[in-house]
């Protein structure tokens, strides 16, 4: 029996080499960043741009969207025929009783209570048919299911960004922190998530359309809004509420993330903050200089604690946070509408020109230099539990003083 069980595992090993197949390998940094940092500001045609999905184009995004486009069609083949009935009998109507020019009157009746009642009736039963799987759809997505693991995340709106903060896994988001543009909301492919939608400020709309949720954003209420993702990506939102000059850039973004990568996400989060002092180091840094600010501050984030996961949350953070550094181009000047500030654009204008966007060029051109010298800081430094700590010298009178008490003692 063992044998035949073996010879089956190799028949199976054999056809899983033929086809190719191999185990999913551990993502690269790089790929770690293009899944958590992905540009919501792309344009159409960029490579990085994320394409506007919806319940319609891709209802299988969500339970809650698959739910709501599956009510979407059965309403539509419902009312289907109130659409094409009026139109067909108008132009039977205007064919038949079009005047031919043989001198009949036209007719002058103007009621039919038969015909009215049942064009009112028929209407009205098919509202009632519609309403019997509708109602519980609009009930379930009221209320989240009693799913004690589901995350629970409260999402706060305000001029002109999103805050995020995740209650069990203590993680906080909004802007970040280098590029100051929208982070994406992180989810866990196949578990519900629960939303708790308030603002700080004026009305907003949290809204991401292949979810299938829409939900306003009140201050001083929460508005409770739940769903499953269930495939992996990024997705794009927008807010739906006009809510002041900078709404259409008040972006919405979301990545669905495998579950060991959500895992991975989360840990990475704990180290952010020990980062930031390593990178504000690193872009400080001049590359003809002397790097030992970068060393100290690699030192000091070591300190801490060591070992592998940490060393790698470092590396992602500085590619992540390079990454970011990319989209951060220099404001382009405002002409303003104040005398002053009219009189002061041509110059700055020029400065903007001349100047900042020059610099900025030159700093994205020096950011591969950086990166390899990060990388190179942190995979010379000494693990700390491999540092030797020499023990202080001993006085010889305490010595002495042991010898004696350990002869006295029996």
């Amino acid at each position: 029996m063992s044998r035949l069980l073996m010879s089956l595992l190799a028949v199976v090993a054999l056809l899983a080499a033929c086809a190719g197949w191999s185990p999913a390998a551990e993502p690269t940094i790089d790929e770690y960043v293009q899944i958590f940092n992905p540009d919501l500001l792309a344009r159409v045609g960029d490579a990085n741009h994320i394409e506007r999905t919806s319940t319609f184009t891709h209802p299988e995004s969500s339970d809650i969207s698959t739910w709501v486009m599956e009510n979407t069609w059965f309403s539509f083949i419902i009312f289907l025929p109130f659409l094409i009935l009026p139109q067909v009998l108008l132009v039977h109507v205007m064919l038949k009783f079009r005047d031919r020019r043989d001198g009949r009157r036209p007719a002058t009746f103007m009621h039919n209570v038969k015909l009215e009642n049942l064009w009112t009736g028929i209407p009205i039963l098919a509202l009632v048919i519609v309403a019997f799987p509708v109602y519980p759809l609009l009930y379930k997505m009221e209320l989240p299911p009693e799913d004690r693991d589901a995350m629970v995340v409260t999402v706060r709106g305000r001029q002109f960004a999103w805050d995020y903060e995740y209650k069990k896994e203590g993680v906080s988001l909004g802007l970040d922190l280098v590029s100051s543009i929208q982070e994406p909301l992180v989810l866990k492919k196949d578990k519900a998530v629960v939303l708790d939608i308030t603002s700080s400020d004026v009305n907003h709309a949290w809204w991401v359309p292949a979810f299938g949720i829409k939900k306003d954003a009140i201050i001083g209420r929460f508005n409770r809004a739940w769903f499953t993702p269930r495939i992996a990506g990024p997705f794009r939102g927008q807010c739906a509420e006009l809510c002041g000059q900078g709404h259409g850039v008040m972006i919405i973004g979301a990545v669905v993330a495998e579950p060991d990568v959500f895992d991975r996400w989360v840990e990475l989060q704990r180290h952010r903050n020990d980062s930031q002092k390593v990178w504000d180091a690193l872009i400080a840094w001049d590359l003809k200089g002397d790097d030992a600010p970068i060393r100290a501050s690699v030192s000091e984030y070591l300190k801490k604690s060591d070992g592998d996961s940490r060393r790698w949350a470092l590396q992602y953070w500085m590619a992540h946070n390079a990454t970011s550094y990319t989209r951060r181009s220099p404001d382009r000047p405002q002409r303003g509408t104040k005398a002053e500030d009219i009189e002061t654009y041509p110059a700055r204008l020029e400065e903007w020109k001349s100047k900042l966007v020059p610099a900025w060029r030159d700093s994205l051109e020096a950011l591969p230099d950086r990166r390899q010298r990060i990388d190179a800081i942190i995979a010379a430094m000494p693990m700390v539990a491999q540092i030797e700590i020499a023990a202080p010298p001993v006085a010889q009178a305490d010595v002495a003083l042991a010898d004696v008490v350990s002869e006295e003692t029996p």
